[in-house]
């Protein structure tokens, strides 16, 4: 059992900021905030495995972006979709990490539930309480309906029985627990996606390999 440091949670109607007009009276704005509001991101401090990971866009690297909402700061607003390379006759290991999606007024509820939804039905997906993606004989399965801000954790796909060259989409969606602090939100939005290829020759063994660690170096520090 993971320890939680928990308090106050936002009160029923959301944040309350206070504004200054021109006639100098102060004004309350109400803003909506959930309980559970997270951002999933690439772990850019780990090495994946079996993959090659984009995460910055330049003239060879295209990203798309995802809206999401304005619940979330401008920071994490304008989500950039990472793409990722898989192997198809290895499991691919991507590290991971949950990070609060906006800057709350005190302490606050820090966990939830994840949900990863793959567009393809024959991806196989699975979830590894690790902080890296290095192999361990007692690493356990990580808890999506423990998530908590501040987790790092390995999502690995098994693309065994998709074809070469097919593409697929991970989303990812966060919604609160029952955990007894308030009224239980209903809320389930998107906090993540990854844009996942099948490649079209499985090269990350060995020499080939060492390759593509370098492209992937090359990929993230273009703007």
């Amino acid at each position: 059992m993971r320890n939680k440091v928990t308090a106050l949670r936002l009160p029923k109607g959301g944040l309350k900021t206070i504004s200054l007009n021109p006639n100098k009276k102060l004004i309350l704005e109400e803003v909506e905030r959930y309980d559970f509001l997270p951002v999933v991101l690439i772990n850019g401090s780990e090495e994946p495995k079996n993959a090659i990971i984009s995460t910055e866009e330049c003239a060879i690297n295209k990203l798309e972006s995802l809206n999401l909402g304005g619940d979330y700061d401008n920071e994490y607003k304008n989500y950039k979709i990472a793409n990722i390379v898989v192997t198809k006759n290895s499991i691919a290991r991507i590290p991971l990490k949950i990070k609060r999606g906006y800057d709350p007024l005190g302490l606050q509820d820090e966990d939830g539930i994840l949900e990863f939804r793959s567009s393809n039905g024959l991806a196989k997906l699975n979830y590894i309480d690790n902080d890296d993606t290095d192999y361990e004989n007692d690493e356990g399965k990580y808890d999506l309906k423990d998530a908590e801000y501040g987790d790092e954790f390995v999502l690995e796909i098994d693309a065994k029985s998709i074809e070469r060259g097919k593409t697929f989409t991970i989303s990812v969606y966060a919604s609160d627990d029952d955990d007894g602090w308030g009224k239980t939100s209903k809320r389930k939005e998107i906090c993540g996606k990854f844009n996942v290829k099948v490649v079209e020759k499985d090269v990350f063994m060995e020499e080939e390999y060492k390759k593509g660690v370098e492209v992937n170096k090359v990929i993230s520090r273009c703007g």
